[in-house]
C-alpha cells in the first residue's frame, strides 16, 4: 500500500520558486516560459548561470516533466498529519540547516 502526502496547497513550479525566493529574502525572480526548451537544454542553461552542481541540478530539472500533485489523502485515516504550507516548509528547512536538526521539535 502506498500513500500520497502533500502540503495544504497546490502550487506550480513557478509559484514554488517565487515563494522560495520570498521565504529566503531574495528578490522577486523573473521567470520566463520558453516553449522549445527541453529538459536537457534547461540543464545546460542551469550549468551556465548557477553554481549548482550538475549532479544535483540535472535530476531536479528532469523531474519538472512530471506533475506532482497529491490527489488523495487516505493517509489521514491512519496518521494525523499537520500540513505545512510550502513557504513555512522552506523556512523550517533552512533554520534546521543553520541551527542543526531538532530545532522544530522533530
Amino acid at each position: 500500500m502506498s500513500f500520497d502526502i502533500g502540503g495544504p496547497e497546490i502550487l506550480t513550479y513557478r509559484e514554488m520558486m517565487q515563494q522560495y525566493a520570498e521565504a529566503r529574502g531574495l528578490p522577486q525572480r523573473l521567470i520566463f516560459r520558453v516553449p522549445v526548451l527541453t529538459p536537457l537544454l534547461s540543464a545546460y542553461w542551469v550549468d551556465l548561470v548557477t553554481p549548482v552542481p550538475s549532479g544535483i541540478a540535472h535530476p531536479l530539472i528532469e523531474v519538472l516533466r512530471n506533475e506532482v500533485v497529491c490527489r488523495e489523502s487516505r493517509i489521514e485515516q491512519f496518521v494525523p498529519i499537520q500540513k505545512t504550507p510550502f513557504k513555512d516548509g522552506v523556512r523550517i528547512a533552512f533554520s534546521e540547516e543553520k541551527e542543526g536538526p531538532g530545532v522544530t521539535g522533530f
